[in-house]
């Protein structure tokens, strides 16, 4: 279980972590490392787990990669209607945070909003590509043609999919769910005037 302070930075990378032009933000006393190994590390030991040695050959290994899923994969309900909100991402410390000379920078309860601090850049697209129907929506609104989009699917093969896009394709995890406070699929969130936005389509059948 990682600590409530990398829980905060885990958050962090999780929501902002693709942002093209993130700034470093000044010194906020002391950081601890990201609990979670990479996804490459986790693979690579998987792989190299004793059973998986024997017979493991590159058609073995993409199909690996093609059929893998985080265990936290997350599916939502189509949108039901058109909907638009503004989710509450404030964060509300439960241990002091001290600063270099030890004193305390932040206090235990201090509250704050991470989307007043970190860049969101451009607009996060989350659908299930497995659905016929979002899929058609997706390439209507031609947003894999579009250059500030992040796709994040519910369904279907990151690898597949990465590969007949020509871009990457994210998995939707429960985190990221929980924390936009998302409750339906296709959303697109985006940063307008300082707040996070989040926008629900409902999606016609084809």
């Amino acid at each position: 279980m990682a600590c409530p302070s990398k829980r905060i930075l885990i958050v962090a990378a999780l929501l902002w972590a693709t942002a093209a032009n993130a700034r470093e933000l000044p010194g906020l006393g002391r950081t601890w490392p990201i609990a979670e190994r990479d996804m490459i590390e986790v693979i690579h030991a998987e792989i190299t787990k004793g059973k998986w040695k024997e017979g493991m050959t590159p058609e073995n290994f993409k199909h690996l990669v093609e059929e893998f899923k985080p265990a936290d994969l997350a599916k939502l309900p189509r949108a039901g209607r058109n909907r638009e909100f503004s989710p509450d991402l404030t964060v509300t410390l439960d241990v002091d945070i001290p600063g270099p000379d030890g004193k305390i920078l932040y206090p235990k309860g201090f509250r704050y909003d991470p989307a007043k601090y970190v860049p969101l850049v451009g607009r996060y697209v989350v659908l299930d590509l497995s659905d016929p129907d979002q899929r058609a929506w997706f390439v209507k609104e031609k947003l894999n043609d579009a250059g500030d989009v992040t796709i994040i699917s519910s369904g279907g093969s990151f690898a597949k999919l990465g590969e007949e896009l020509k871009r990457p394709v994210y998995y939707l995890q429960q985190i990221v769910v929980d924390r936009l406070k998302l409750k339906a699929v296709p959303s697109i969130v985006s940063k307008e005037k300082g707040r996070i936005m989040v926008r629900e389509i409902k999606v016609e059948a084809q």
